[in-house]
Formats: C-alpha cells, sequence, structure tokens
C-alpha cells in the first residue's frame, strides 16, 4: 500500500496543473489497451477499471492521473509497435550480441540482487526456486543463489547466445512460460520490463510460472516522455511508478505488495 500511496504522491505533484483541469473534464482521451486504440472514457469509468484486486481504497478516488491521461500516452505507459514478432525477435537478439561483445554492464548490480534477495530470503521457504527473465549472461540467477543457499534460480534468454550461460533456458521468450514452470517458482524477478513488446501478456505469464504465495519483483527504471524517445528500439516499453502499477492491476487482476 505504502508504494501505491507514494507513486500516487509523486505523479500528483508533476501533474498539478493538469489535474486541476480534470475535475472538469467529463472525458478523457487514453489509450485504451496495448493495441493503441484511443478512446474517450468517462472518467468514472477509468476509476472504476482501477478497481480490480487492489485493497487501498483512497487510490482510485485520488485517479493517480488517471484523467489528465493524453491521446499520446499510453494509459499503462508508453509502447512502441515492431513490423512484425521476428522483428522484434532480431532486435533483441543483436542487442544482446552486441552488449556481450562490449561488455556492457547491466542495469541491475550484485548488490543489487543482494538487497532483493535478502527480502525475500525473509518471506519465503528454502529449499526453493527461482526464475529471471531477460538475463543475458546469466549473473542474475548466479547472485541469487549465492545470496538464497537451498535456491536454485533459472533464467530466460531471447538470444540463442544465452545457452552457452548456467542455468539458463534459451533461446526462450519471456512473453511465454518456459516448459515446466507453470506455478512452480516461488519468485519471478525481471529488470528486462522495458523489452517487452506486449506488457501485459509478460506480466501474466510472469505471474502464472508463481506458486500461490510466490512475489513478483520488477526492477526497472522510473521512465517516460522524453527520456523514452531516445531509448534504443531494443527497449519498446517506458512507464512511470504509477503507470507500471496500472499495468499489474489490469493485467490481472493482481495485488499490490
Amino acid at each position: 500500500a505504502s508504494s501505491v500511496e507514494w507513486s500516487c504522491q509523486a505523479e500528483r505533484a508533476a501533474r498539478d496543473e493538469a489535474a486541476a483541469k480534470c475535475r472538469d473534464l467529463p472525458q478523457a482521451p487514453v489509450i485504451a489497451d496495448h493495441t493503441g486504440r484511443v478512446v474517450l472514457r468517462p472518467c468514472r469509468d477509468l476509476v472504476r477499471m482501477c478497481g480490480m484486486g487492489i485493497n487501498l481504497e483512497q487510490y482510485c478516488p485520488q485517479t493517480c492521473g488517471l484523467c489528465v491521461a493524453q491521446p499520446a500516452e499510453h494509459f499503462f505507459g508508453q509502447l512502441r509497435s515492431y513490423q512484425s514478432y521476428g522483428h522484434y525477435a532480431q532486435i533483441q537478439q543483436n542487442a544482446m550480441q552486441a552488449k556481450l561483445m562490449t561488455r556492457d554492464e547491466q542495469y541491475a548490480s550484485q548488490e543489487d540482487i543482494g538487497i532483493l534477495a535478502a527480502y525475500l530470503w525473509e518471506r519465503l521457504p528454502s529449499p526453493g526456486r527461482g526464475l529471471c527473465h531477460g538475463t543475458r549472461a546469466g549473473r542474475e540467477q548466479r547472485w541469487f543463489m549465492q545470496a538464497m543457499p537451498g535456491f536454485e534460480v533459472w533464467g530466460t534468454e531471447i538470444s540463442a547466445l544465452g545457452a552457452g550461460f548456467a542455468h539458463t533456458i534459451s533461446p526462450w521468450d519471456f512473453h511465454d512460460v518456459p516448459p515446466g514452470w507453470e506455478g512452480r517458482a516461488d519468485f519471478v524477478y525481471s529488470n528486462a520490463m522495458d523489452h517487452a513488446y506486449d506488457p501485459p501478456r509478460a506480466v501474466r505469464a510472469w505471474m502464472r510460472s508463481l506458486s500461490a504465495e510466490g512475489v513478483l519483483v520488477l526492477d526497472t527504471q522510473h521512465v517516460a516522455g522524453d527520456v523514452w524517445q531516445s531509448a534504443p528500439m531494443s527497449d519498446p516499453y517506458a512507464a512511470s511508478v504509477a503507470q507500471l502499477q496500472r499495468l499489474i492491476l489490469l493485467a490481472g487482476p493482481f495485488e499490490l505488495c
């Protein structure tokens, strides 16, 4: 609940002027789904959409910018489109190869993984299983296993180059549940949400991988607007914290911790 409250406050602070105008708007234009379809929705309907799976009553009345979305702004973030799935997959594979050749540093550090592992270690029974998505050279799963004795952790990588790294399911597109992982993971982790071409589908697949008491951990930047415009083609998705929370709620319903 605290993370939802924080993101609402941050978004309202950034949009005070727009929020004031919103009070007089009977409708607001939003891009309603991953197809990019723009629709006019009554503000009260948008608030009602927010009610799925969330236990914080203040979230919906405060709107968190639901009614002030602009036509160019995706309801749960900004999303690029590709010529075809093959085009998307090739771009991701090329990006993987380029980063390996240049030894490009990855987004999450071992220290970051250690902090998350400590959080999970306190909440999950051991031994257990974890699944990481978009792991490139396989560091995340190795670091989680080092920090969580008794846990077996695997990663997925869309590029066939991932097969050269331990505990990696490769090639595999993280928009689908890997074989044998339906309901089997005690935690799912990814810092590659920005590589999703269909974010709701990815979230649903990751949640299906979890056991009944499993935890989904998304490690991502707060990105929106002009910053996203300069991102490479391999990063199709960008979202603010509030937009990411909407995505999780509307892809589910799922409950935010």
